[in-house]
């Protein structure tokens, strides 16, 4: 009974994230982002070509390589993560 009501909750609350769906390698970059230290991980800069929004309305950066390259997945990177945008 547990396991259903969790169920339930997971296929209600979850909606996944899209973006607009061209090969990320080949689009323009618009800006960059500079990540948060955490753990061992040092800040790092990464390259954005798109900028979508989570459901609570936060950004999200589209970064210009795969998470997955053979599912066509995007890196993704919070903003919660991010230090400092830059536009270009």
């Amino acid at each position: 009974m547990k396991l259903k009501r969790f169920n339930n909750f997971i296929n209600e609350s979850y909606n996944p994230l899209t973006y607009s769906g061209g090969d990320v390698t080949k689009m323009p970059i618009i800006g960059k982002v500079i990540t948060i230290p955490i753990g061992p991980f040092d800040e790092a800069t990464y390259d954005v070509v798109e900028i979508i929004n989570d459901p609570k309305g936060n950004p999200v950066y589209v970064c210009n390589f795969w998470y997955k390259e053979y599912k066509k997945i995007p890196q993704l990177i919070h903003s919660e993560l991010v230090k400092e945008y830059i536009s270009l």
